[in-house]
């Protein structure tokens, strides 16, 4: 079996997407939003502590992309606002 990362996610698969994000933890709202050049901008109520913030642009994907949280991962970014995320074949 393969080893998992700090986020639960399997690191090593088979990606279907690849997206570019900058994450605002601590924001008041949710957000999601694609602008220029494909890069994803995502706004979570978490703080950024202990992976909170983390878990919760996962989640935030997942209601935007209509996915399970299941097929995103973090590949690059994790104690950074600047992301790469990894969407995986279903």
């Amino acid at each position: 079996m393969k080893k998992k990362n700090k986020t639960g996610r399997l690191p090593n698969c088979e990606c279907r997407m690849r997206i570019e994000a900058v994450v605002k933890a601590g924001s008041k709202v949710i957000a999601v939003e694609k602008r220029k050049g494909g890069i994803y901008h995502i706004r979570v109520k978490e703080p950024a502590r202990e992976e909170r913030a983390n878990e919760a642009v996962i989640e935030a994907l997942s209601d935007y992309l209509h996915i399970p949280k299941r097929l995103i991962s973090i590949k690059r970014g994790l104690s950074s606002r600047n992301k790469i995320i990894l969407i995986a074949k279903d």
